[in-house]
């Protein structure tokens, strides 16, 4: 029964290691589109990040280069909504709260609404 058990952890923790895999992959692509000035198609690749990958807890550092891409391109109101959206993990990390000190970004005075809405509209 242990086996089995064990078997079912190892697997369970393989496939979790994959999906990370795979959101990093898609991470340093959009990373280097940034670096290439092909800011639209990183948004596009970010955003499926986030849509794809529901399951998983977002590293704070994709959070992070998501909402500095939104204001770069000049989309604060897209960055507030979607900052309002996130964990609470993420939302009141030490690092995010820079962030919104330093880009006046009051997610308090935005309507919340739902992640996958903002993400495709």
């Amino acid at each position: 029964m242990n086996a089995k058990k064990d078997t079912r952890q190892r697997l369970i923790d393989n496939t979790l290691l994959e999906q990370y895999k795979q959101v990093y992959e898609m991470y340093k692509h959009a990373t280097r589109l940034i670096k290439e000035d092909n800011l639209d198609s990183a948004e596009v690749i970010l955003q499926e990040i986030f849509h794809d990958n529901d399951a998983l807890q977002i590293p704070i550092e994709i959070y992070k280069t998501y909402i500095l891409l939104l204001l770069t391109n000049k989309k604060e109101k897209q960055a507030k909504i979607f900052l309002s959206n996130a964990p609470d993990e993420i939302k009141y990390a030490g690092e995010m709260i820079q962030l919104k000190q330093k880009y006046n970004l009051d997610i308090e005075k935005e309507s919340i609404n739902s992640k996958k809405k903002f993400l495709f509209s």
